[in-house]
């Protein structure tokens, strides 16, 4: 996973915005070392290198941060696929063969290879992780479908689905 995109908050100010992408940034390597139950206010303050008081005035609770973590990392995979997708130097085929090898680069990255079990055993339990690794999935499953459809327009939609599920 390239570096993670965090996209501040709307409110504050630059020094504050600075901090929020520091605390996020935080909480993804405390996610990538130690999972996703070592992301607690005072473990992400640690790595910080401030007190867990002032990490509160960015997030209330844990649930915050960690729905802000969760947040930009679906932001940086989209990004990733957005990449391809709209490089309109790429013909459709060339697109599904860089969204190939960007799937099994990523696969061999070490805070992909930590980021999703963590999130697959997470949302077990979790509607609110379920969720985010379906929006992931599903825009991926979509953008599949597209890129089928335009490499082989003379398929049906149920043969489409079917190509891009089997990719």
């Amino acid at each position: 996973m390239e570096k993670l995109k965090v996209v501040p908050r709307a409110h504050g100010n630059t020094r504050g915005k600075k901090v929020y992408q520091q605390i996020i940034n935080a909480a993804f390597n405390v996610l990538i070392d130690y999972g996703l139950d070592a992301v607690t206010l005072v473990r992400v303050a640690e790595e910080c290198d401030m007190k867990a008081g002032n990490l509160n005035y960015y997030f209330a609770t844990k649930d915050d941060l960690i729905n802000d973590l969760i947040r930009a990392i679906v932001n940086t995979c989209e990004d990733l696929t957005d990449g391809i997708r709209n490089n309109v130097n790429l013909s459709p085929e060339d697109q599904l063969e860089a969204y190939i090898n960007l799937i099994f680069e990523d696969m061999q990255d070490k805070e992909t290879a930590h980021i999703f079990p963590e999130l697959w055993a997470a949302a077990n339990y979790s509607d609110f992780f379920k969720s985010r690794l379906n929006e992931i999935y599903d825009g991926s499953y979509q953008y599949l479908i597209s890129l089928v459809k335009k490499i082989n327009p003379a398929l049906s939609r149920d043969e489409r689905e079917a190509v891009a599920l089997f990719i």
